[in-house]
């Protein structure tokens, strides 16, 4: 009987505590330029991406991110455009800010609107990679 060479199963990556990746990461994205706050939401969701088993849209997504900053692709301060807002639904530009940033900032904005009118809704233009919507 011949055994099988050890697959991934075998040799799980090692364990880190999330607040340990998710200051690395945002390190890494504060270093390029990222503000803190983005920097902050970027490194907690991609963490969260991966802790739910998500690993392609996790930190994974890190050296992509760091490599778009460096040619321009991914703008890193400001604030979106808010092209149209009547209450119920808006339109932003994000002008290629982080997707995952925008999304959250997004479900902040949605939350108590969406309490208020029973719905809420925002279309963003102009995103950065969005990750993992689950997370």
């Amino acid at each position: 009987m011949t055994s099988s060479p050890p697959g991934p199963a075998a040799n799980p990556p090692p364990l880190r505590p999330m607040a340990l990746l998710q200051t690395f990461a945002q390190s890494l994205f504060l270093a390029a330029g990222m503000d803190h706050g983005k920097a902050a939401t970027v490194a907690r969701l991609l963490v969260l991406t991966d802790a739910m088993g998500r690993r392609t849209h996790g930190l994974a997504m890190a050296p992509l991110y760091l490599a778009d900053i460096r040619k321009a692709g991914m703008t890193v301060q400001g604030e979106p455009q808010i092209v149209r807002d009547n209450g119920i639904s808006a339109v932003w530009d994000g002008d290629y800010r982080p997707g995952l940033w925008l999304v959250d900032q997004a479900l902040r904005t949605l939350m108590p609107r969406a309490r208020q009118h029973g719905m809420a809704a925002i279309a963003i233009r102009r995103s950065h990679h969005i990750g993992c919507l689950a997370a």
